[in-house]
């Protein structure tokens, strides 16, 4: 798996519009399905007549052992743990010695927790918005909190009964208008539930939304940064992992953004993207994206690659719509909406998010 790295790693440099190792880390929806109702979600919009779906288990498994990731993700619009056979995928992965990640809203794990700990999984990543209840109700629309500490506390003790180093626990928290006062409380949540990683997100509102951007833009950014920069420093001493050092490297982009001006006013948008050479993005219904922001615009047809039910990925890869949109890329004209609100990450970014989650 080395060498594959070191391949995946040049490719993202040198950026080939046709790139010869298949993706290093391969990000799948497997359902849609949801028991949560986010303020800032757009997930009702994107399903369509109301159909909950499930991801095709036997082609998805096929693509799979022809790709050779060494690292899966296991997110999207939906709730994982709801897929039926959700284990099932779990035991593939581990049967193929695939690193494994999931992201959860965290109302399941209660009831999941013992199976969870015997999994395959590295790294479970529980998107929470508040630590108090009454923001939590209404940013999230579900008064779940408690069953998510019930959930954490659960999978800790059975993780120290059974000796177990993973899955490490991991916090999302998304800044919006609502809750980025908050930023310390989840903190101190964390502390104190001993989950050793937290990242804080901005908050995306995909243009052509529904979703009202005043409602959740407009803070106190100078506020936001130094209570930032005083948690990044507690962080140290409590050994936590964040994402605050990048956070503090391109706070101009969280300026521009909460500020709700151009955000491509910001230096670092002129970063080169690496996404499109080492990780691409499946989703429910089998649909190819370079990766997971153009899964919830409207109308994205025009981001879709391929189908894996219709062609193998091998054939996506490197087919003509990739190589258009790695070009396009290269150029840095961005010329792609889902492109021109995104902040690339630098390539040692990518493998610092994999080392502090022992994933790399």
């Amino acid at each position: 798996m080395m060498i594959k790295k070191i391949t995946n790693g040049f490719s993202a440099v040198l950026k080939p519009l046709n790139t010869i190792p298949p993706p290093l880390q391969l990000n799948i929806e497997i359902t849609n399905a949801c028991n949560y109702d986010c303020l800032t979600c757009c997930r009702k919009e994107k399903l369509i007549e109301g159909k909950v779906t499930f991801i095709d288990q036997k082609i998805l498994h096929k693509n799979i052992e022809q790709i050779n990731p060494e690292y899966v993700s296991i997110a999207g619009m939906g709730e994982p743990f709801l897929h039926p056979k959700i284990f099932d995928f779990l035991n593939f992965f581990m049967e193929n010695r695939i690193k494994t990640s999931i992201t959860t809203n965290g109302s399941t794990l209660s009831s999941y927790a013992n199976n969870i700990v015997d999994s395959c999984l590295k790294v479970v990543t529980i998107s929470i918005d508040s630590a108090i209840s009454e923001t939590y109700i209404k940013i999230r629309g579900k008064d779940y909190l408690s069953l998510i500490i019930e959930g954490i506390q659960k999978i800790n003790k059975i993780k120290k009964q059974k000796k177990k180093q993973f899955p490490q626990l991991s916090i999302h928290f998304v800044i919006q208008k609502n809750n980025y006062k908050e930023v310390d409380d989840i903190y101190e949540f964390a502390k104190q539930l001993n989950i050793k990683m937290l990242y804080y997100v901005p908050v995306e509102i995909i243009p052509g939304s529904k979703v009202d951007k005043e409602k959740h833009y407009n803070i106190d950014y100078n506020w936001l940064i130094n209570k930032l920069t005083e948690i990044r420093h507690k962080s140290y001493r409590d050994n936590i992992n964040t994402n605050l050092e990048i956070w503090e490297r391109d706070k101009t982009y969280l300026y521009y953004k909460y500020n709700q001006n151009d955000i491509n006013a910001s230096p670092i948008m002129n970063r080169p993207c690496v996404r499109l050479w080492i990780s691409t993005y499946i989703d429910v219904k089998g649909n190819v994206y370079p990766c997971c922001i153009p899964v919830f615009f409207p109308k994205n047809e025009k981001y879709i690659m391929g189908n894996i039910n219709e062609f193998s990925f091998k054939e996506i890869w490197n087919n003509k719509r990739y190589i258009a949109f790695r070009k396009n890329i290269r150029s840095g004209k961005k010329s792609f909406e889902c492109c021109k609100n995104c902040v690339p990450l630098k390539i040692t970014d990518k493998i610092s998010f994999f080392q502090k989650r022992k994933m790399f």
